[in-house]
């Protein structure tokens, strides 16, 4: 018998084992900090937090459109609870009045998690314009974001909590770019 140096084809890949741990440790931070419920809409490049955040006691909250995640957590919010809305950016777009009209006027502190869609190596077409504004558009509604980075994920966290914690709390954005979890377009 011989032994081959292939990987067989049940050997769990890297990437996703990454991206698993990755996404664990986001919402186990965020269960452990009390946010919930988790309310938004589909994206790949996030399925693997969507996965993990299913498993939580909140569960999330599957919403028809992102407008609608928003107003759902802001009612949520009236209830004491600490939802967080999650998105790819392109929602953000859709979503600009529900924040512009409800969240900065009425100084909700909205927790959201975007994907960055339209950024590298996403280079669909369609997605190009969000990725280039989405930044843009959080400033000019006042809503500080941060991309999350691999090497720093603690830190950005714990930033996230410190803005939608503090005196007076405020809506934050944590932003994902695709590789993040692993998002590779070619799959």
């Amino acid at each position: 018998m011989t032994r081959s140096n292939n990987r067989s084809a049940s050997a769990p890949d890297p990437t996703q084992i990454i991206a698993q741990q990755r996404a664990a440790a986001i919402a186990g931070f965020l269960a452990r900090r009390k946010y919930g419920p988790y309310t938004g809409v589909p994206c790949g490049i996030l399925s693997p937090l969507f996965t993990e955040l299913e498993k939580l006691p909140h569960g999330f909250i599957y919403a028809p459109r992102e407008d609608t995640a928003i107003a759902m957590a802001c009612g949520s919010l009236t209830t004491g609870n600490r939802p967080v809305v999650v998105m790819q950016n392109s929602g953000l777009g859709q979503s600009v009045n529900a924040l512009a009209s409800l969240v900065i006027p009425y100084e909700f502190p909205l927790s959201l998690i975007i994907s960055l869609r339209g950024v590298d190596p996403d280079t669909t077409e369609e997605n190009q314009g969000m990725g280039k504004i989405t930044i843009p558009v959080l400033d000019g509604l006042g809503i500080q974001s941060r991309q999350i980075m691999p090497g720093s994920v603690q830190e950005d966290l714990n930033w996230f909590h410190q803005v939608t914690s503090t005196d007076p709390a405020r809506a934050a954005a944590l932003l994902i770019e695709p590789t993040f979890f692993g998002w590779n377009p070619r799959t």
